[in-house]
Formats: C-alpha cells, structure tokens, sequence
C-alpha cells in the first residue's frame, strides 16, 4: 500500500523496475493493451496490481472499493 504522494510512487517505480517487475498474466494481452505498473503515472492513478519480480510475486495495493487504502490504513499503523 503506497503513500499516494508523486514521490513516493517515482521511488516505488524505480524499485519494480529493479526487480524486473511485470504485470502476472500479462501474456495474455499485446502490450499497448495493458498500461505500465513501472510509470510513477500509472501508479498515481491508484490500480491494484499484481507483479512478477525477480524475487517473487508482488501485490500493490491501493484502493478496496471506494476507499483509498494507505490513508485509511496509515494513522493507524505501528512504527517498529
């Protein structure tokens, strides 16, 4: 669940695109059907994904229905 923050998301696309990450099923489509999960673009507009990377499967996360997870989730997360 990342901050929703243009930032964040530039930091969490440079780190899928260090793990070789891929859209799982993505065999399925022809490229220009699927958008880019490594753009920090396409993560701002808040999908959730499920990635293939190098060391192993990834799910982002970032909205259940209507609610925008990492905003509701965040206040009440534990630092350790």
């Amino acid at each position: 669940m990342p901050a929703h923050d243009p930032r964040n998301l530039e930091r969490l696309a440079q780190v899928l695109r260090g793990l070789d990450a891929q859209i799982e099923g993505a065999e399925d489509f022809e490229n220009e059907e699927l958008p880019d999960p490594l753009s920090p673009e396409t993560l701002g507009l808040g999908g959730n994904w499920v990635l293939h990377t190098r060391l192993g499967r990834l799910d982002i996360m970032q909205w259940i229905g209507e609610d925008e997870l990492w905003g509701k989730l965040s206040p009440s997360a534990i630092e350790a």
